[in-house]
């Protein structure tokens, strides 16, 4: 079911027809429904092509400057980073997405709940997304430069490229993250109209 109607769910499916289900049937409509909503605060159908396109960029563009020690650890800081983040999320998607079926479904979907708003407002999601977008502008200038690092960074060429990058990704950034943004204050909106339909549990 589309986002579009899947705030209106109950209204539309089930509240005339609520007699005809069970508590256990309620139950997993309601789950299946929550799942699908939790599932769009993790992308990870996209993600993996991504990370591995910038995995091998880094990879690969590393091994050819070995003979420039501050490249490779810009390198590497960059993909241990991205490699701990998609771990992370995996670990994270599984943890929300699991369910005991003796485990209130009130209590597990507020549980969750509690947990994505707070997600949105972490130390992480603020000051580690910049901090990679300097390191990655780093690399790839430096890697078109074909410089050393550190002279690279003291050159008039690095100024420009901070010049241009900012001007260019702090646009996109904030349209990718305002899209974001938007997506998960709906989703936390759909999943709290579902947890407001829970109304069988004692």
């Amino acid at each position: 079911m589309e986002d579009s109607t899947l705030k209106d769910f109950w209204k539309s499916e089930i509240d005339n027809k609520v007699s005809n289900y069970t508590k256990d049937e309620l139950n997993e409509i309601l789950l299946a429904k929550a799942r699908t909503s939790i599932r769009k605060f993790y992308p990870l159908d996209t993600l993996p092509f991504i990370a591995v396109a910038f995995l091998l960029y880094l990879v690969l563009s590393a091994v050819s400057r070995l003979h420039d020690p501050l490249f490779v650890i810009g390198n590497t800081i960059l993909a241990v980073s991205m490699i701990a983040t998609y771990i992370f999320k995996i670990i994270s998607f599984s943890k929300m997405n699991r369910y005991a079926p003796d485990q209130p479904l009130k209590a597990w979907l507020k549980y969750r709940i509690d947990v994505l708003e707070k997600s949105s407002y972490s130390l992480s999601n603020q000051f580690v997304p910049p901090v990679v977008f300097i390191l990655t502008l780093i690399s790839v200038n430096v890697y078109i430069a074909n410089k050393p690092y550190m002279e690279f960074l003291l050159s008039p060429e690095f100024f420009t490229a901070l010049l241009v990058g900012t001007f260019v990704g702090v646009p996109v950034a904030y349209l990718i993250a305002r899209k974001n943004r938007n997506n998960r204050i709906k989703n936390l909106y759909n999943l709290r109209k579902l947890y407001q339909q829970i109304n069988w549990e004692k």
